[in-house]
């Protein structure tokens, strides 16, 4: 485990994390579904993808995509600290991949806002009405006056909107 200090503690490192998910994939049985099965056997995991978590500071996870020949078949959610799987989402289908490249986010926020003045994005996520899985994280863009958010299909946002309790507000 990477043990370096920083302002979110240990940490485990990519390679780690995809060791993780190797490992939740049999614990859980998940190769039982016919479509990771076939992907484990077929295809490698991708670059896991690191997110903190908004709600929670310090804690965050890994999002480890499995690819094939055809695309991306599966995630595992990895917990950055621990190395527990946390979820694992299939898709119906083979799909390029499920998330934005940090600079197709920061172009996002760019076009979207070229009055500001923009800094290096990271992915992030919590709760929102914008977002209630963590495996559909955002990217966080510093700029002038505090934070853009773009999500995965480059839709550029002033604000998280936290949850509601339901009813009227």
């Amino acid at each position: 485990m990477n043990t370096a200090n920083n302002t979110h503690g240990p940490r485990i490192d990519t390679s780690e994390a995809v060791d993780a998910a190797r490992r939740g994939i049999l614990d859980y049985s998940l190769d039982k579904d016919p479509a990771v099965a076939s992907a484990v056997k077929g295809g490698h995991p991708g670059t896991p993808l690191l997110v903190e978590r908004l709600d929670r500071p310090g804690d965050a996870y890994y999002l480890v995509p499995w690819r094939t020949k055809e695309g991306v078949v599966f995630i595992v959610e990895v917990d950055a600290a621990t190395g527990a799987m946390l979820a694992s989402s299939t898709f119906p289908n083979p799909i390029p991949s499920p998330f934005l490249l940090p600079e197709d986010a920061a172009h996002c926020a760019a076009r979207e806002f070229p009055q500001y003045t923009l800094g290096e994005p990271r992915l992030v996520w919590k709760p929102c009405r914008e977002s209630t899985s963590s495996m559909r994280p955002f990217y966080q863009v510093p700029f002038d006056h505090g934070f853009l958010y773009v999500d995965m299909e480059g839709s550029t946002l002033l604000e998280l909107t936290p949850l509601g309790l339901g009813g009227t507000h």
